[in-house]
């Protein structure tokens, strides 16, 4: 069952700025919040040190709703227009593959189905209308 739709903001390396503006802007409480620097050393992809600071993911709640909120992946190109996704969260993984597989048809995977160390099942797509859509199986990762 799909457990929220949530608006999924990406930031260019000035996550913390953001995520600490709208905490007083919105009065909002910061429920979940992970570094790149949180994740294990990976020595296939090690990552600079200088990017620990990197919101890997972040869950904030203003008033009754909610948004997500992370840092582009360093390396890659920001694109305005990418910044804001809709992120879907599922707490079943045949959910998760069955809405990928409908929304990814005439559209473009950009980071196939797959475990991450925040879920048990993530990916990201652009569907045929150029809506950029995040699907994510909620696991143990985000107690």
């Amino acid at each position: 069952m799909i457990k929220a739709l949530l608006p999924y903001l990406v930031t260019n390396g000035n996550g913390q700025e953001v995520l600490s503006f709208y905490k007083q802007a919105l009065d909002a409480e910061i429920l979940h919040l992970q570094t790149f620097g949180d994740l294990s050393d990976n020595p296939e992809n090690p990552m600079p040190k200088e990017n620990n600071h990197l919101i890997l993911n972040a869950l904030v709640r203003a008033g009754e709703a909610e948004f997500m909120l992370s840092d582009n992946q360093p390396g890659l190109p920001f694109q305005l227009g990418n910044h804001i996704t809709l992120s879907i969260q599922s707490d079943n993984a045949e959910e998760t593959r069955w809405l990928f597989d409908r929304l990814k048809e005439k559209g473009e995977v950009i980071m196939p189905l797959q475990e991450t160390p925040w879920s048990s099942l993530y990916g990201q797509l652009i569907d045929q209308f150029g809506v950029c859509w995040q699907l994510n199986t909620l696991s143990h990762h985000m107690d």
